[in-house]
């Protein structure tokens, strides 16, 4: 006898799954939920440090670059 099942997992069809099946499961879920959300903050940590870092290269460019001009006009006059 073939079975359709309605919902599909990679091996386990969700119709064969007792209870216990069910809560190991879920906790699979949560546990991969908890490393999703690990990884998405750990990147979006970076992404900040990295604007920081950025913004603090544009803020040295600047910097050297009013040094450089101011420089040249003591030296010119």
């Amino acid at each position: 006898m073939l079975r359709v099942c309605k919902y599909r997992l990679p091996t386990v069809c969700i119709d064969d799954v007792d209870d216990d099946g069910i809560s190991v499961l879920q906790q699979q879920l949560r546990e991969k939920e908890l490393r999703l959300t690990d990884v998405q903050l750990e990147a979006l940590s970076s992404a900040h440090r990295l604007q920081q870092m950025h913004d603090a290269m544009k803020r040295l460019k600047a910097s050297t670059l009013y040094s450089n001009i101011n420089y040249s006009f003591i030296i010119s006059n």
